[in-house]
Protein backbone atom coordinates (compact mmCIF):
# COMPACT_ATOMS: atom_id res chain seq x y z
CA UNK A 1 0.00 0.00 0.00
CA UNK A 2 2.88 2.34 0.77
CA UNK A 3 4.29 1.89 -2.72
CA UNK A 4 0.96 2.70 -4.36
CA UNK A 5 0.64 5.84 -2.22
CA UNK A 6 4.16 6.93 -3.23
CA UNK A 7 3.30 6.61 -6.92
CA UNK A 8 0.04 8.52 -6.42
CA UNK A 9 2.01 11.35 -4.85
CA UNK A 10 4.57 11.17 -7.65
CA UNK A 11 1.76 11.66 -10.20
CA UNK A 12 0.51 14.71 -8.29
CA UNK A 13 4.05 16.05 -8.25
CA UNK A 14 4.33 15.45 -12.00
CA UNK A 15 1.32 17.66 -12.70
CA UNK A 16 2.78 20.43 -10.55
CA UNK A 17 5.94 20.46 -12.69
CA UNK A 18 6.45 23.61 -14.73
CA UNK A 19 7.54 23.36 -18.35
CA UNK A 20 7.38 20.73 -21.05
CA UNK A 21 11.01 19.57 -20.86
CA UNK A 22 11.00 19.15 -17.08
CA UNK A 23 7.70 17.31 -17.15
CA UNK A 24 8.89 15.04 -19.95
CA UNK A 25 11.96 14.07 -17.93
CA UNK A 26 9.85 13.63 -14.79
CA UNK A 27 7.43 11.32 -16.63
CA UNK A 28 10.30 9.22 -17.98
CA UNK A 29 11.81 9.04 -14.50
CA UNK A 30 8.47 8.01 -13.00
CA UNK A 31 7.82 5.26 -15.55
CA UNK A 32 11.38 3.98 -15.15
CA UNK A 33 10.86 3.69 -11.39
CA UNK A 34 7.51 1.96 -11.98
CA UNK A 35 9.25 -0.65 -14.13
CA UNK A 36 11.07 -1.86 -11.01
CA UNK A 37 7.85 -2.50 -9.10
CA UNK A 38 6.55 -6.02 -8.51
CA UNK A 39 2.92 -4.95 -8.11
CA UNK A 40 0.72 -5.71 -11.13
CA UNK A 41 -1.33 -2.54 -10.54
CA UNK A 42 1.77 -0.37 -10.86
CA UNK A 43 2.82 -2.24 -14.01
CA UNK A 44 -0.63 -1.61 -15.50
CA UNK A 45 -0.50 2.07 -14.55
CA UNK A 46 2.95 2.32 -16.13
CA UNK A 47 1.64 0.88 -19.41
CA UNK A 48 -1.24 3.36 -19.33
CA UNK A 49 1.08 6.30 -18.70
CA UNK A 50 3.37 5.19 -21.51
CA UNK A 51 0.44 4.74 -23.89
CA UNK A 52 -0.92 8.21 -23.06
CA UNK A 53 2.49 9.90 -22.90
CA UNK A 54 1.84 12.40 -25.72
CA UNK A 55 -1.56 13.37 -24.38
CA UNK A 56 -0.20 13.82 -20.86
CA UNK A 57 2.68 15.98 -22.09
CA UNK A 58 0.34 18.08 -24.25
CA UNK A 59 -1.13 19.39 -21.01
CA UNK A 60 2.23 21.00 -20.24
CA UNK A 61 2.31 22.66 -23.66
CA UNK A 62 -1.21 24.08 -23.62
CA UNK A 63 -2.38 23.96 -20.00
CA UNK A 64 -5.81 22.83 -21.21
CA UNK A 65 -7.87 20.02 -19.71
CA UNK A 66 -11.28 18.57 -20.39
CA UNK A 67 -12.48 19.41 -16.86
CA UNK A 68 -15.34 21.60 -18.13
CA UNK A 69 -16.63 18.83 -20.37
CA UNK A 70 -16.42 16.31 -17.54
CA UNK A 71 -18.28 18.73 -15.29
CA UNK A 72 -21.10 19.12 -17.81
CA UNK A 73 -21.27 15.36 -18.26
CA UNK A 74 -21.55 14.93 -14.50
CA UNK A 75 -24.40 17.44 -14.33
CA UNK A 76 -26.17 15.73 -17.23
CA UNK A 77 -25.82 12.30 -15.59
CA UNK A 78 -27.19 13.71 -12.33
CA UNK A 79 -30.13 15.24 -14.14
CA UNK A 80 -30.70 12.00 -16.02
CA UNK A 81 -30.78 10.12 -12.72
CA UNK A 82 -33.17 12.60 -11.09
CA UNK A 83 -35.50 12.63 -14.09
CA UNK A 84 -35.92 8.87 -14.15
CA UNK A 85 -39.31 8.12 -15.57
CA UNK A 86 -39.56 11.17 -17.85
CA UNK A 87 -41.13 9.80 -21.01
CA UNK A 88 -40.61 12.74 -23.30
CA UNK A 89 -37.10 13.28 -24.64
CA UNK A 90 -38.08 16.88 -25.42
CA UNK A 91 -38.85 17.57 -21.75
CA UNK A 92 -35.63 15.84 -20.68
CA UNK A 93 -33.65 17.95 -23.17
CA UNK A 94 -35.29 21.14 -21.88
CA UNK A 95 -34.36 20.19 -18.32
CA UNK A 96 -30.74 19.74 -19.37
CA UNK A 97 -30.61 23.06 -21.19
CA UNK A 98 -31.81 24.85 -18.06
CA UNK A 99 -28.93 23.58 -15.89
Amino acid sequence: MKEIYCYKEALYKLYRTKGFNKSSKALINLTDRMALSVLPEIKKLRKTLMRWRNEILNYFKSGLTNAKTEGYNRLAKGEQYSSFGVRSFTNYRLRLLNI
